[in-house]
């Protein structure tokens, strides 16, 4: 009977792994038109995207790294990715450096770009 549960707990473990890699590549997807979308703010590219519910936040955290890095460093830039899991609301940020005036004419204007 241990034996029997055992298998039966792997097996278990093996699906969830299978299901997490599939919503992974699931958002991951979303990435290139995500960069595609992005908005010039003051100088400043923007993304921001709500990846639904189901994304954790090792998922929204991975998104948010990978649409950084696709941005690149050539101008400053924000990313700011949200998800819902187990019915709490995750939100991960990434950024690069720029001046103080253009993060305050960010924030002044962040209400109306997460607006869709």
């Amino acid at each position: 009977m241990p034996e029997r549960i055992d298998g039966i707990l792997t097996r278990l473990k093996d699906a969830e792994r299978e299901i997490n890699a599939a919503r992974q590549q699931q958002v991951m997807a979303a990435a290139s038109g995500l960069v595609q979308s992005a908005r010039d703010v003051y100088g400043v590219s923007f993304i921001g995207h709500d990846a639904g519910d189901g994304v954790g936040g090792d998922d929204v955290r991975t998104l948010v790294t990978d649409l950084r890095a696709r941005l690149g460093d050539q101008r400053p830039s924000v990313v700011a990715v949200s998800g819902t899991a187990k019915g709490a609301r995750l939100l991960s940020l990434r950024r690069t450096r720029w001046h103080a005036s253009g993060v305050l004419r960010l924030a002044l204007s962040s209400r109306s770009l997460l607006q869709p």
